[in-house]
């Protein structure tokens, strides 16, 4: 048998074996499940923040720049829930337990920012605390799964980023229509409809 020969059935083998390693974690619920969750409740939040802005000037009348400056609230929110993800480990909780919690309350905060137009500044601290629940909870996620993919954390991450992408490409057609046709307690249904199913995920 010619050298090269038996040298390329020595690799192929070998490389097979890599390829299957590659896609092991597949069968892995303990991390295909936060993954998937991950990648569909944080498009969702995004896809519902993205409607914040129209949101606001249907309950307020605000114009351009008022609408502007007021969806910064988030943009503040988020920074502080950024900042807070090492001072709420100090509770000693399991991350999964703080991701769950986080989750909840950001879906609270987004229903009620959609539903409740109290009053502008009503509005403005639910977004806040809407952005800080988000802040948290990503960071919290991230960390989640980069422990649970141990080697396959760059593959794993940048396959939640995409399922992320796909979720608001799936969304913010369908909320923006809803918006429109339909107003926000449409909306906030078919959001929450997305939203709670990938709770049970988080674990």
């Amino acid at each position: 048998m010619i050298p090269d020969q038996i040298h390329a059935q020595e690799v192929n083998p070998l490389k097979t074996i890599r390829q299957t390693a590659i896609f092991h974690w597949v069968c892995q619920g303990g991390l295909i499940r936060p993954l998937i969750a991950k990648g569909f409740w944080n498009g969702t939040a995004v896809s519902a923040f993205i409607l914040a802005g129209e949101v606001l000037r249907h309950h307020y009348d605000l114009g351009t720049g008022a609408v502007g400056i007021s969806v910064s609230a988030f943009g503040i929110g988020l920074g502080l829930g950024n900042l807070s993800v090492s001072i709420v480990r100090l509770l000693k909780l399991r991350d999964e337990s703080i991701l769950l919690l986080a989750i909840i309350l950001l879906f609270i905060t987004s229903s009620t920012f959609m539903l409740l137009p109290l009053s502008l500044l009503f509005s403005l601290v639910c977004l806040m605390l809407w952005g800080y629940t988000l802040g948290l909870a990503a960071p919290i996620s991230t960390s989640i799964l980069a422990n649970r993919a141990k080697q396959e954390k760059g593959q794993i991450l940048a396959i939640s980023e995409s399922l992320n992408n796909l979720a608001m490409l799936f969304l913010l057609p369908i909320t923006t229509m809803s918006l429109t046709q339909h107003g926000t307690t449409v909306t906030t249904i078919i959001l929450g409809s997305c939203f709670i199913p990938f709770l049970v995920l988080v674990f």
